[in-house]
């Protein structure tokens, strides 16, 4: 009889595998197959450029609606400038008017106040000439 000692352990491990028979690894559970399924293309760049297209299509349109909303801002800040402009030349007229009437009642002020000027003047030399006679009398 051998002594298991005088063998070295792998040796006795082999003579112990070798008594128990057949050995295989274990394949685990067996799986039924999967199917396979068509892989369908993908084509990332083709999906890029696509992806691509769209956005410059968005990007086209924004660019049109943000022209259109440029286009009446213009419309609108040359009805402003126009209108500005009417009422400019209303108050300019307006105040042209003001100073031919402010003029000609100037005028007119001073006529009448320099003939009230010249009736005192002749009253009062007529005074005067009254208050000599009396009082030289």
């Amino acid at each position: 009889m051998l002594l298991l000692g005088q063998f070295s352990k792998p040796l006795w491990l082999l003579l112990l595998l070798l008594l128990s028979g057949d050995i295989e690894t274990n394949p685990g559970p067996k799986a039924p197959p999967k199917e396979v399924k068509a892989v369908e293309k993908v084509d990332p760049v083709g999906t890029k450029m696509d992806e691509h297209d769209a956005k410059l299509v968005e990007l086209e349109t924004l660019v049109k609606a943000q022209a259109e909303v440029i286009d009446d801002m213009k419309k609108f800040q040359e009805q402003v400038l126009k209108k500005l402009e009417e009422k400019q030349e209303e108050l300019k007229n307006s105040i042209e008017a003001n100073k031919v009437n402010g003029e000609s009642n100037l005028g007119e002020m001073k006529v009448s106040l320099e003939n009230q000027f010249n009736m005192r003047c002749s009253n009062l030399e007529e005074s005067v000439n009254s208050l000599k006679v009396v009082f030289f009398k």
